[in-house]
């Protein structure tokens, strides 16, 4: 009996999705982070995520009206479809008001800083915090609205206080650690000890991860792991993880990278992380 060997014509077919499908999936995934944040645990005064997340970028004296329009991530992450509006409310309930020139001060450039001074004919050498005083111990508001001529809001006491006890609302939001989200520690965690939750959550991913042999996924743990320990000024701590990280980087067999700046998270990026942290703590 002869043997043939018959080689099946498979055909595969497949199709992009289209820029139409991508918005729709898109907004469907906002209308979830949406209910998410309406269901949040609210601060002392009653505040959202989102609520929170928007104090803080009101101290960086950017908004309302920001060059460009506001970031679409406020729609796309936190579900908030007018954010000119829910900052108005948040005026309304007085925990931001429109900032006076002094107030806008520190939001300029040293270069804009100088060029106060020398209207002033005053010197400007000095650090930005001493152009600062210098200007406000000889100018007033008035005489300032010529240079600062945008209406920006900043932080009442209350608004202040109020990010201040939800400190990890723009921590996550900077960070966007793929192990845990805003939504999980606002839901789950002890908002007074949140880091130590955050920390419970690294450890736990972690381990399932070493668990099931997913060793790239245990690495990126450990990076972000590692990060963390940074930004507590544990630079010992740091450098070790940092470490553990770059092994796994040389010897791991399933390394999976999924950060949008791949290049800095390799081993040159690594190595450049860990040496900061080791000048920085002596080591």
């Amino acid at each position: 009996m002869k043997k043939v060997a018959i080689k099946p014509e498979i055909t595969i077919s497949y199709s992009t999705p289209s820029a139409k499908e991508i918005e729709q999936q898109a907004s469907v995934e906002a209308e979830e982070k949406a209910r998410l944040d309406k269901w949040s645990k609210k601060s002392e005064h009653g505040l959202s995520v989102s609520q929170i997340l928007l104090l803080e970028y009101c101290k960086k004296g950017k908004y309302p009206n920001p060059e460009g329009g506001y970031q679409r991530f406020w729609w796309f992450e936190y579900g908030v479809r007018s954010a000119g509006e829910t900052l108005k409310q948040l005026e309304n309930d007085g925990f931001i008001r429109f900032a006076t020139p002094s107030d806008l001060l520190p939001t300029l450039k040293v270069n804009e800083l100088k060029e106060i001074l020398t209207k002033l004919e005053l010197p400007s050498s000095g650090k930005k915090a001493a152009l600062i005083e210098r200007i406000l111990q000889n100018a007033d508001d008035e005489f300032l609205k010529q240079f600062i001529k945008s209406e920006k809001y900043t932080l009442t006491d209350l608004g202040e206080k109020e990010v201040e006890a939800n400190q990890y609302i723009p921590y996550l939001h900077a960070h966007k650690y793929p192990e845990i989200s805003v939504w999980d520690v606002n839901q789950n965690a002890d908002l007074k000890h949140w880091r130590d939750y955050v920390w419970g959550k690294f450890n736990q991913c972690s381990m399932e991860y070493a668990s099931k042999g997913q060793w790239g996924l245990y690495r990126n743990a450990r990076f972000s792991m590692a990060e963390f320990l940074y930004d507590e000024n544990r630079y010992a701590d740091a450098v070790a993880m940092y470490t553990e990280v770059c092994f796994y980087d040389v010897n791991g067999m399933d390394i999976y990278i999924d950060y949008d700046s791949p290049s800095d998270l390799l081993i040159e990026g690594i190595i450049t992380r860990m040496k900061k942290a080791a000048a920085e703590g002596g080591i």
